[in-house]
């Protein structure tokens, strides 16, 4: 109560200094500038921490805000929460290319190139990866809410599927995986990948090896979205057996801790709707 006093008064003595005639404007008087009011120390220092002013609730940039989101699929619907972390979601991917493939012409795929590593892969959600499984989630990181897949586990077995997303909100692929051009700006021949995103709905045909895995993530879908992710896996995939042998067995949805998440399993070959509430 006694800050709040302050400050009253404080806001009484200014008003008048601005009215009077003979102080001049309330900018002229050099108070901003000589008085440090400007300072942007000025509130931590006057203010404290005195819990009238506290704002720690209000959400930060980057953060998302309190929203539900629901995952459906046929009859059933659960509610699932995104994972977190610090740490932009082409990171989080982490999609590494060959260093080759680092020119002018490649287009946006999200990818590094790093000497010596392993490629053609998501390296950084292997700790979520499960064999001959993909796992879908949504992710909260520093520039946004983003849909993140992940098709098997590195050293799997490979496989292929095929999927349309309709509805999908403003927002755009920032990792592809896989997609990499020649310098020429062409496909690369060994990138078998078709990635047909610039009109609804939205198209992706993946096919990995035994070394690699596929995928990609989508930012930003905001906060107010319903969007269905229509599946074809194995034999129903574009590009089933074509370069690749193997199959994906399982589907499964995550939620909560990055560290340790929840694990919905889903239907291989039923629609999936995810939506914000």
């Amino acid at each position: 109560m006694k800050k709040t006093t302050l400050i009253t008064a404080f806001i009484v003595t200014v008003g008048f200094t601005a009215a009077s005639p003979s102080s001049g404007s309330f900018f002229d008087n050099g108070f901003f500038k000589d008085d440090g009011f400007d300072d942007p120390s000025f509130e931590d220092d006057f203010l404290g921490d005195d819990p009238f002013f506290d704002n720690s609730d209000e959400p930060q940039p980057g953060q998302t805000q309190e929203t539900n989101f629901t995952v459906s699929q046929s009859n059933e619907s659960f509610e699932a929460e995104a994972l977190t972390g610090d740490v932009p979601v082409e990171e989080l991917y982490g999609f590494n290319l060959p260093p080759s493939y680092d020119h002018q012409n490649q287009g946006l795929n999200g990818a590094s190139y790093p000497e010596n590593e392993s490629y053609y892969e998501s390296t950084g959600t292997e700790d979520l990866q499960r064999d001959e499984t993909t796992i879908t989630f949504l992710y909260d990181g520093p520039e946004g809410l983003s849909l993140v897949v992940v098709h098997d586990k590195n050293e799997g077995n490979g496989g292929s599927a095929s999927w349309t997303f309709r509805d999908m909100p403003e927002g755009q692929w920032v990792v592809k995986d896989d997609l990499y051009l020649t310098e020429d700006g062409d496909k690369a021949s060994t990138n078998y990948d078709n990635w047909n995103v610039s009109q609804n709905p939205q198209t992706v045909d993946w096919t990995w090896g035994s070394a690699g895995t596929d995928g990609g993530a989508y930012r930003d879908i905001g906060h107010s979205f319903n969007f269905t992710i229509e599946p074809r896996f194995n034999e129903e995939s574009a590009l089933w057996q074509q370069h690749y042998n193997g199959t994906i067995e399982n589907w499964q949805f995550l939620s909560g801790d990055i560290e340790n998440p929840e694990r919905q399993n889903l239907s291989l070959d039923e629609n999936l709707v995810i939506s914000s509430e």
